[in-house]
């Protein structure tokens, strides 16, 4: 689309300048029909297809790919963009298929896939290299004059088969570099973070009109998330979410001033470290219950540490600090 876009643009600029100038007419009279030409035969298209193809639609398909075997012939540059377009349509994922039935044969040979690839490249340098010898007037060695018409009939059948029946849908795919894919993988991104936004801004101003919820408002705009359960479980002191079990270790920590958190029922978490043997002494140990530290590992095995007390029956966990989380003046619990 950009270089069918750009072609339009130069040449009908140069085309109404030779228009314009007095001494202009006898160059646009060999300039005008050479880019009429060119531009039904590829701008015009390239950018109309490239349209389409950014907007999803089938038939695109079909005139980007004609448009890219028709690029081959640019050396070298024109090669490199044409062969990227065919490789970018052969490329992108196929349409949904059945699932085989038992008697099915597992997935199809690649061997029908890199003969037409082997085909296709050496028709490509047949109609390169007849091309390069006629553009210079020049009599092609051997083969590449008798074989010249056929190799672009052969690539030009090629070319559609790829396209139609594409033989490399079974190979790993390379999504990430299908510009069509990485166009709408970014509308939707951008779009699903507008919605964000509204609702984010729409949040804020719900709770900066609500007097008793106002601070919460300002914690959301600062990068916290806030939902109504949660604001209503910090706004009442003697709320508990975890089960009977740790329910004494949850009111206790939240009557000695932790800001204690709610996750998701029956999940909370607590800025504090545990000293475990003053936790069992002043509280009751259920069988159920346990106090774990662990390292969930990354690339050291050290990493990602955690802690928390867990009640196996009820499946409900507190959340707090591990040792190596804390620093100098980190709450510990009981203390």
């Amino acid at each position: 689309m950009a270089l069918g876009g750009a072609g339009l643009l130069a040449g009908s600029a140069l085309c109404l300048g030779l228009m314009a100038d007095p001494e202009g007419g006898r160059t646009l009279y060999y300039v005008g029909p050479l880019f009429l030409f060119v531009a039904a035969l590829y701008l015009a298209p390239a950018f109309i297809g490239g349209l389409g193809l950014l907007r999803g639609a089938v038939w695109a398909r079909v005139v980007i790919g004609a448009l890219s075997a028709l690029l081959l012939l640019a050396i070298p540059v024109g090669t490199l963009l044409g062969g990227f377009g065919l490789w970018a349509l052969a490329r992108s994922p196929p349409p949904a298929k059945p699932a085989p039935s038992p008697r099915t044969p597992g997935p199809p040979s690649r061997a029908p896939g890199l003969l037409v690839a082997m085909a296709a490249v050496g028709c490509g340098f047949v109609v390169v290299l007849g091309a390069g010898f006629r553009l210079h007037h020049q009599t092609p060695p051997g083969l590449l004059g008798p074989g010249f018409y056929p190799a672009i009939v052969a690539l030009a059948a090629i070319v559609a088969f790829v396209i139609v029946k594409r033989p490399f849908a079974e190979f790993p795919s390379a999504r990430g570099l299908n510009p069509v894919e990485l166009h709408r993988l970014r509308t939707r991104m951008h779009a699903e973070r507008e919605a964000w936004e509204v609702e984010r801004r729409r949040r804020i101003a719900e709770l900066s009109a609500d007097p008793t919820r106002r601070k919460y408002a300002a914690r959301i705009e600062a990068g916290e998330a806030w939902n109504d359960a949660q604001i209503a479980y910090d706004l009442d002191p003697d709320a508990t979410a975890t089960c009977r079990h740790l329910r004494p270790v949850e009111s206790a920590m939240r009557a000695a001033g932790l800001e204690v958190r709610l996750i998701a029922p029956p999940q909370v978490r607590a800025p504090c470290r545990i000293d475990e043997p003053a936790l069992w002494s002043q509280f009751e140990r259920p069988r159920s219950v346990s106090y774990l530290e662990m390292f969930l590992g990354g690339r050291a095995a050290e990493d990602d540490p955690v802690a928390y007390l867990r009640c196996e029956a009820c499946q409900a966990t507190i959340d707090v600090l591990h040792p190596d989380q804390t620093r100098e003046g980190t709450p510990a619990f009981p203390g």
